[in-house]
């Protein structure tokens, strides 16, 4: 892989991870209500991207490249209708925690398409351990879920 491709697969992962920290950071403002579980994950998970974000970047950088400072725009639109429509309907717990798991499994398949070029070393021992904590987040959020709605089937 050569030094633009690697480059590219970096921004790509910031990309979205930017909308997992644009996500998380919504759901986060909208917490009110919410059981201290719930505002203590989506802060956990907001910090994480944010320092995957910038680990990224610095890779980015590294390369002579230019890192990406923005989400996609896809995302930028699901997660504006989800917080609007939030705000007039309403969104219980297992809804919230669905749009958790759909950011994380998001992250995580990009991760996954990322990992299956050559990266440096360093950079793919980098991009393979924040994928495996993504992997961790989407399972604990599937597991909060289901204590929190058990007749509920969470593939």
């Amino acid at each position: 892989m050569n030094n633009i491709e690697v480059i590219a697969a970096l921004n790509s992962l910031i990309r979205v991870c930017k909308d997992g920290e644009e996500g998380y950071n919504t759901w986060l403002e909208d917490s009110q209500g919410r059981a201290t579980e719930l505002k203590v994950l989506f802060s956990e998970r907001l910090l994480w991207y944010s320092a995957a974000i910038s680990e990224l970047q610095d890779l980015v950088l590294l390369q002579n490249g230019d890192p990406e400072t923005t989400g996609t725009v896809l995302a930028a639109i699901h997660i504006g209708l989800t917080s609007v429509k939030a705000t007039i309907l309403g969104m219980d717990d297992d809804a919230a925690l669905s749009e958790c798991v759909l950011i994380e499994e998001t992250t995580a398949e990009t991760y996954s398409k990322a990992l299956e070029n050559v990266l440096p070393p360093q950079i793919h021992s980098i991009v393979e351990n924040q994928h495996q904590v993504l992997l961790r987040s989407r399972e604990f959020i599937k597991h909060l879920r289901r204590e929190l709605k058990p007749d509920i089937s969470i593939a």
